[in-house]
């Protein structure tokens, strides 16, 4: 099964700002804490529309759930709003969707664990919603947005700088998805790094291995992010080669 979690917003695009939060930064961290909680479970792959503070734009984070194929698109926000009172967690679905079909179970089995999360430490659950998102919109599986409380708000602010929340609403997305998936947990949790191999090694040498060459550096980006969403540590080098 293949898993495409959206951190929203970034580089030049920091979403909301408030409480001495900035979106970007949430919703980064909230993303790495749903891999990690979602590397639990056996057969999944997940992969990050991005992995660091930069922009992509949102054509570019449709095309790449869509050309990997995903089986589940998940992005996620945190709220904000003029007045300072509104706070809580609620979901959106695309609203020319169903409240009945496999999209809205999807949603329906996320929304519940998270919401349970956030009444759990005292935040309120607003509700499952539709709206027009273009990342709902043009994506071509089922895709569920998450509004992960309100910056805005100083209770959600500081649940929103506590890292035990931030790794119970990720575990709680990640149970959601597994329960709609009927996901199974695995025994052991998986090494981040294979085992080395039993071999003779040599001192002062490093040996490199290289998966892909490219014009365009978001194609590397896109391949470098699905090589760590399997466990190995990938950078991206950009390499001149013109002639002499």
């Amino acid at each position: 099964m293949r898993i495409v979690l959206d951190p929203g917003h970034g580089g030049m695009d920091p979403g909301a700002v408030g409480n001495g939060l900035v979106e970007k930064e949430v919703t980064l961290v909230l993303a790495r804490l749903v891999r990690e909680a979602l590397q639990r479970y056996e057969s999944v792959e997940i992969l990050l529309t991005r992995e660091d503070d930069v922009t992509v734009s949102l054509a570019e984070r449709v095309r790449m759930a869509n050309e990997v194929a995903a089986d589940v698109f998940l992005s996620l926000h945190v709220n904000a709003f003029s007045d300072p009172r509104p706070r809580g967690f609620e979901s959106y679905i695309h609203s020319s969707l169903a409240d009945t079909g496999r999209t809205a179970q999807i949603r329906a089995a996320i929304h519940q664990r998270t919401a349970e999360t956030f009444l759990r430490f005292g935040s309120p659950d607003r509700g499952p919603k539709k709206a027009d998102f273009t990342v709902l919109r043009e994506t071509r599986m089922p895709a569920v947005l998450t509004e992960n409380g309100f910056l805005s708000n100083p209770e959600d602010a500081r649940l929103l700088k506590d890292d035990r929340f931030l790794r119970a609403v990720a575990d709680a997305h990640a149970r959601g998805v597994a329960e709609a998936f009927g996901l199974t947990a695995r025994t052991k949790a998986p090494s981040p790094f294979p085992d080395p191999p039993e071999a003779h090694t040599r001192p002062n040498k490093l040996y490199i291995v290289q998966i892909g060459a490219f014009r365009e550096r978001a194609n590397a980006e896109r391949l470098a992010a699905r090589a760590r969403a399997c466990g190995f540590e990938a950078i991206v080098k950009e390499v001149d080669v013109g002639g002499a």
